[in-house]
């Protein structure tokens, strides 16, 4: 919508709708670059509804964007593990919810188990690759799914199929999301971050080996 018709635009579009459909609740989710609308524009949301900053990646952007907007708001939905801390010591009411999945997608399926080990997700990033081929030249037969593998992208419909199969499942914990914001940023190399795929595997009652991750 901003593309379409600007910014301030935009911000009149979303105040007019809270205004006439009096809105309870916004949830306000932004992305680790989002900094099109101003903090000041949510202070005058907080004014007219209840303001929830429900937040991604705080890993990675907590410092450089969260922190500041969720001055903003009543409370934040927390998906990092410290950062629900964090948010806190701020004195800004938040709780952690840390994996959501959807049970119309995750679910056990029987199947016979013909993969020995699994790794669905990006496959190019951190190291994963030469953990990967670590595994395989030590005997192990790994299968690789998703971006920067020879299987491709797939689909989120198909994956639970592939867990059903796997005997072992890999999960990777380092942070995915550095980028231009916070690359110059050597201490984000030692952060892990929870990811969705051991409560896929879980909700698949399939079995994951996960990196270590606080929570």
């Amino acid at each position: 919508l901003i593309r379409k018709i600007g910014i301030r635009a935009t911000q009149e579009r979303i105040k007019e709708i809270v205004r006439t459909k009096k809105v309870d609740l916004l949830l306000v989710s932004l992305q680790g670059d989002s900094f099109q609308f101003s903090i000041e524009f949510f202070h005058e949301l907080r004014g007219m509804t209840k303001l929830v900053l429900w937040q991604y990646d705080d890993e990675c952007f907590f410092e450089i964007l969260s922190k500041h907007y969720a001055q903003a708001v009543d409370a934040v939905i927390a998906t990092g593990y410290f950062q629900v801390y964090a948010y806190r010591a701020l004195r800004i009411p938040t709780i952690p919810l840390h994996a959501q999945v959807n049970k119309s997608l995750f679910y056990p399926v029987e199947a016979k188990k013909d993969i020995d080990v699994s790794f669905i997700g990006y496959c190019t990033k951190n190291d994963r690759i030469e953990c990967i081929e670590f595994l395989r030249e030590n005997g192990i037969k790994v299968e690789t799914y998703g971006t920067g593998s020879k299987t491709g992208f797939l689909e989120l419909s198909a994956l639970h199929a592939i867990y059903a199969r796997t005997k072992i499942s890999l999960n990777f914990t380092e942070l995915g999301g550095v980028d231009w914001l916070n690359d110059d940023d050597p201490m984000l190399n030692n952060v892990r971050q929870l990811k969705a795929r051991p409560a896929q595997t879980a909700a698949t009652r399939a079995f994951c080996l996960s990196e270590y991750e606080p929570s």
